[in-house]
């Protein structure tokens, strides 16, 4: 079970920094932005935010669009 939970905060964490990623090739990443990421745990969010961060123009866009899929996920961390 502790092992489980090491490969899972694992992962969870490396999605979180390819979303990173990604945002920083399109400029700066606001500190409260990344501390949101790095902060989220639901693996299907991170999934969902690396796909937003792949498809962004902007990190604006991403923003807007980050904002409007954690309205809808309560379980995750509010900006």
């Amino acid at each position: 079970m502790i092992l489980e939970e090491m490969l899972k905060d694992e992962y969870t964490q490396g999605k979180a920094e390819s979303v990173l990623e990604l945002l920083e090739d399109l400029g700066n990443v606001p500190q409260s932005l990344r501390e949101h990421i790095l902060s989220e745990t639901d693996i299907n969010l991170l999934q969902r935010l690396l796909k937003k961060a792949a498809k962004a123009e902007t990190i604006h866009q991403f923003e807007v669009e980050y904002a409007s899929l954690v309205s809808k996920n309560p379980d995750a961390p509010q900006k």
